[in-house]
């Protein structure tokens, strides 16, 4: 079993808020994928990455989660590829963890 998260940052790249819509499309199709999901929205998460020499950037985000028996690889290449694109981001995290069920 593997739990997938999917990082989601609520501003695009200009600090423009991310339309709503696009938040409701994912959650909507990872739960028609998957069978469903968990979203961490009320309290956003905020992280911090360096970009050569410049001060670090800071992000706020929200964190989906979904358990899948295997990976496919292709699905979330395509998935990952839709929402850089959507969200103006240049690279968006998606990790995988192998989990056991207890």
């Amino acid at each position: 079993m593997h739990l997938i998260q999917v990082f989601l940052p609520l501003y695009d790249r200009d600090g423009k808020e991310n339309p709503p819509e696009i938040f409701q499309h994912v959650n909507e199709r990872l739960t028609v994928k998957f069978g469903g999901i968990t979203t961490y929205a009320h309290a956003p998460a905020i992280g911090f990455w360096k970009t050569g020499a410049k001060k670090p950037v800071k992000d706020e985000l929200i964190i989906v989660e979904v358990m899948a028996d295997q990976i496919e690889q292709p699905f979330w290449t395509e998935f990952r590829r839709w929402l850089e694109s959507e969200l103006d981001q240049t690279e968006l995290v998606i990790r995988a963890f192998k989990i056991d069920r207890l």
